[in-house]
């Protein structure tokens, strides 16, 4: 239940924090969003991620499903540990 909360309180300040991005850079943000079916975490956050993708035009959301060997290659080359996971203009 902590790990859900610590998920949910990071997502929302990347919400957030995303309000004010388009305001200051014309350049749209890119937004990798590692998940994996199956995952409850996941479940909780994915209509937090469309919700954003939906709101902002200027952010480019790809979701990575991590169970295939591509995303699991993507995600594996960032050290992630668990999912979800989110990568915000190529950067942890």
């Amino acid at each position: 239940m902590k790990r859900v909360s610590r998920i949910t309180a990071l997502l929302v300040i990347i919400y957030l924090s995303l309000i004010f991005i388009p305001v200051a850079h014309a350049d749209p943000v890119t937004i990798q969003y590692f998940h994996q079916k199956g995952c409850h975490d996941c479940e909780i956050t994915d209509p937090i991620v469309d919700r954003i993708e939906t709101q902002y035009n200027t952010i480019v959301i790809s979701k990575i499903e991590t169970s295939t060997a591509d995303g699991f290659n993507q995600w594996n080359k960032y050290g992630f540990l668990e999912v979800p996971a989110i990568v915000i203009n190529n950067e942890t």
